[in-house]
């Protein structure tokens, strides 16, 4: 067989391949944004003399909002049922102590059986894992946004501000200052107490502060040059220089609630500087071309020269590094959840099943179904920001 002949049936089979991953991930994904209408231990619907209701639904929509579920009373009647009998947090009492899926289970019928077992706590695994592509799913894409958004955003205005082109009066200078604080002071609160207030007053103290930094006008006084180019280099040479699992121990001091808001918060202050890295170098190269030159002699505005002009070029490098740092931020999550700084102990995820597989080494199931899952997850998501990658 020729050399071409090789190549073509070896570009065949990895398209081919690259395919099957995306319906993985498809798959994967779908588990886990609707386990609340696979896994329930509450009917799809009930119709009884008070009318329909909908308590799988409710569960549903409080998992598409970020919120906890709440314990809901229907009343009895005849109704449609979910695949999987169980929620990820139902209680077996009968099949507590990590029940094996081929050993014997009481259960009522055989539909209540647990078909991947049981964890230590009478817990359903096959719910569990639904759960826990939810979680992961929910932390990354949370986390990967965050992160795109912050590292783009201070790379694009370190490489077009430079050190000298943003300016402010000192009045300006100090407005910003206090909303930035502000900013800061609210964002620890919500992430200690989560109070939906504090969410209100941090998106005011941001809007303000980024309305300070970019459209306030100057009210006199001497304007000083702010060295943004430096101090954003010096914020990533400061991250790079100490390990991760060094910022996660210092991050888990100040935010010691685990929680989703906090997980995605210490996700993306250690991811955040590759992107700001990349965004950086990619900006201060086309700064130097004539058509920015151009733009900002005519008084075109920093921030329209990097939304405008800048980052649609940058864009497709940006999207292919997501993907990628989507897929790291699940490890992540999952390593935190196995150390026990992640999500909170009453949910599940890839990595608390992971500790409890070490914990009870006899209880194969708990290590086996989650973590073929979770493999399938990452090989998948792998393969194709690999192609992503090749692309651009």
């Amino acid at each position: 067989m020729k050399l071409n002949d090789w190549i073509f049936k070896w570009h065949d089979r990895q398209s081919t391949t690259t395919g099957v991953a995306v319906y993985v991930i498809w798959v994967l994904l779908f588990l886990g944004v609707f386990n609340a209408l696979i896994c329930n231990e509450n009917p799809l619907y009930v119709r009884s003399t008070e009318g329909l209701h909908f308590p799988a639904f409710n569960d549903f929509f409080h998992d598409i909002t970020l919120r906890k579920r709440i314990q809901q009373d229907f009343p009895e009647g005849k109704g449609l049922y979910t695949l999987i009998p169980y929620s990820y947090d139902s209680i077996d009492k009968l099949n507590m102590s990590a029940k094996s899926p081929l050993s014997p289970q009481e259960v009522k019928s055989r539909r209540y059986k647990h078909w991947l077992g049981t964890d230590i706590l009478g817990r359903d695994v096959a719910a569990g894992v639904c759960r826990s592509l939810y979680n992961s799913t929910r932390v990354a894409i949370l986390a990967t946004l965050f992160s795109m958004f912050l590292g783009t955003f201070l790379g694009l205005l370190a490489g077009v501000a430079g050190n000298h082109r943003l300016q402010m009066s000192i009045p300006r200078l100090l407005v910003f200052a206090v909303f930035t604080f502000l900013f800061g002071f609210y964002l620890f609160v919500f992430l200690k107490e989560t109070l939906w207030l504090d969410l209100l007053w941090l998106l005011i103290s941001m809007g303000c502060s980024i309305w300070a930094a970019l459209y306030m006008p100057e009210i006199g006084g001497k304007r000083i040059s702010l060295p943004v180019n430096n101090l954003v280099s010096m914020l990533i040479e400061i991250r790079k220089s100490v390990p991760a699992l060094i910022w996660v121990l210092v991050l888990i001091g100040i935010f010691r609630n685990p929680g989703l808001f906090s997980t995605v918060l210490m996700i993306s202050l250690i991811g955040w500087t590759n992107f700001a890295r990349v965004a950086r170098a990619e900006a201060m190269s086309m700064v130097s071309g004539n058509f920015i030159a151009y733009a900002d002699a005519i008084g075109v505005g920093i921030f329209r020269i990097m939304v405008k002009h800048i980052y649609p070029n940058i864009r497709p490098i940006i999207v292919t590094m997501a993907i990628f740092a989507f897929t790291g931020n699940i490890l992540l999550e999952a390593t935190l959840s196995f150390l026990g700084m992640g999500l909170p102990a009453d949910e599940v995820s890839f990595g608390s099943f992971f500790a409890a597989a070490k914990s009870n080494l006899n209880a194969w199931w708990l290590i086996v179904f989650p973590g073929v899952v979770f493999f399938l997850l990452v090989f998948s998501l792998r393969l194709v920001s690999g192609k992503a990658s090749e692309s651009y």
